[in-house]
């Protein structure tokens, strides 16, 4: 079996950032730089701001963090045309909600092609679609022994190593069930 990462589309570590802003900034401008989700993109209006926006609203209707010190940011758009998914290691845990005593060190970004209204073609099954990589990345974040493995991770090449499926690696095996 080749080795390949089949939760995440891209792996970025770390990012350095004071707060919850800085943090979606950096992660929208890394992200907008990658040639993986360029690809997906079906228009150029997909940037960096275009992101941050997002992330930025949707935090702002649901916010996402956990007791578990990971957040995952999502974007569903009808200008995606297939799923995008990135882990990040923050180099310090910042404070995500002003309400609450939760710090966050790992982002993960879910972005799912969407349909715009209920009575387009392929509404229900892009919500499915969306809803299944969430499931699959918040189990995968969920696991205390990944979570730790993550957050002791020093490189990029590091977490690449832990988050394949090289068919050794049981945690990766459940999840893609």
């Amino acid at each position: 079996m080749n080795s390949q990462n089949i939760l995440f589309s891209s792996i970025f570590v770390p990012v350095n950032a004071d707060n919850k802003d800085q943090v979606m900034k950096s992660i929208a401008w890394t992200i907008d730089r990658d040639p993986k989700f360029k690809f997906i993109t079906i228009d150029k209006i997909c940037d960096s701001v275009w992101l941050c926006d997002h992330f930025q609203k949707n935090e702002t209707d649901r916010p996402s963090s956990t007791d578990d010190g990971f957040v995952i940011l999502n974007v569903t758009s009808s200008l995606v045309s297939e799923p995008y998914t990135a882990l990040v290691r923050l180099t310090q845990a910042v404070a995500w909600n002003d309400h609450d005593e939760n710090h966050v060190d790992i982002v993960a970004v879910v972005v799912s092609r969407c349909a715009v209204s209920q009575f387009d073609v392929g509404y229900d099954r892009d919500k499915g679609l969306h809803l299944q990589q969430l499931s699959r990345v918040t189990r995968f974040l969920m696991n205390k022994d990944n979570a730790a493995q993550i957050r002791a991770a020093q490189t990029t090449h590091d977490l690449r190593h832990l988050l394949c499926d090289d068919g050794h690696n049981q945690n990766i095996q459940k999840i893609a069930a």
